[in-house]
């Protein structure tokens, strides 16, 4: 779906990015992560030219992005940034019917879809269609923002710090909530964030940046088990333990599990993180939790021993 290659982007003199390559296939969640001021920002808005780079070519469904209209690529991308974004002086339904309005849809079309979205993300339109920004909470307004950039039914989602200016609980809440959403599922994203947990949780693809360069691309267990450079290591280390639990899956240790014992009731997925197993079972009152195959007919139990055991293996071999 979106290729760049070799793609820069210089400030005078300063190189914010630098020679920068990859690839997002349909359908996948890739995630620029990095430190404050490594380019991941920059790299995002040279997706939708919010920022045109100075080289390089960004292709997306095959078609070269400096070919097309600015605004007509940008009203075909949904996009959201950190702080909502959202105009005070209009009420959340007319905030979320800007880009339907510039598409030319009647106001039929457009109620609608707003009241839909609006729906999905928990604002029922009968309560909230006619607030203002200023009347609804943190996590309400980045919930607007999420509805008006999803309302058009974009293929592409490209996401600055969706949820960074957001409290933690109230941030998992509303992450978990639009990942949730069934139409979500199914598109592109790219998402910046600094947040390394947030990144692991999300990005199938995660592309370490380091002063306008990306350091390394791939899964969260690429990067901790199989780190390119002592810069990547490092840039772990102060998390290590739990990003190793959070880039293992219960898949990676599924053939060492028992058959299925303990409680009946799991909320626990053979695509669990370790880590979120070990958040599990620390909330219940019985030693093990069964966890079923995608298909529910292979049930393995699982104790904090197989997930120690199996932690304590993975790092002996790498």
């Amino acid at each position: 779906m979106i290729v760049a290659d070799n793609v820069s982007k210089h400030f005078g003199l300063m190189a914010a990015v630098e020679n920068v390559s990859f690839e997002v296939k349909a359908g996948e969640i890739m995630v620029l992560l990095g430190t404050s001021g490594c380019g991941k920002t920059t790299t995002l808005k040279m997706l939708n030219r919010l920022i045109d780079a100075t080289s390089g070519t960004i292709t997306i469904d095959g078609r070269d992005i400096r070919t097309r209209n600015r605004e007509e690529l940008r009203r075909s991308i949904g996009y959201v940034s950190q702080h909502h974004g959202l105009f005070p002086h209009y009420t959340v339904a007319e905030n979320i019917g800007i880009v339907p309005g510039l598409a030319g849809w009647n106001k039929a079309e457009t109620a609608r879809k707003t009241g839909h979205w609006l729906e999905q993300l928990r604002l029922p339109s009968d309560m909230y269609g006619s607030k203002y920004p200023d009347e609804l909470s943190g996590g309400q307004k980045q919930r607007v923002a999420l509805a008006r950039a999803l309302v058009a039914e974009p293929p592409l989602l490209l996401m600055d710090e969706p949820f960074g200016a957001l409290d933690p609980v109230t941030r998992i809440a509303v992450r978990n909530e639009f990942l949730a959403i069934q139409q979500v599922k199914s598109k592109t994203i790219v998402l910046v964030t600094h947040d390394i947990q947030e990144a692991f949780a999300l990005g199938n693809t995660i592309c370490l940046m380091h002063e306008g360069r990306i350091v390394q691309a791939g899964s969260a267990h690429d990067l901790m088990f199989d780190p390119a450079n002592a810069f990547v290591a490092n840039f772990f280390d102060h998390q290590r333990y739990m990003l190793e639990l959070s880039a293992l899956s219960l898949r990676d240790i599924w053939q060492q599990l028992p058959p299925g014992e303990g409680s009946t009731t799991s909320k626990l997925s053979i695509a669990s993180s370790l880590w979120d197993a070990l958040d599990v079972l620390s909330g219940r009152e019985s030693a093990a939790v069964q966890v079923a195959d995608p298909a529910g007919k292979d049930v393995r139990g699982l104790t904090f021993s197989h997930i120690l055991e199996a932690y304590s293996r993975i790092k002996n071999e790498y």
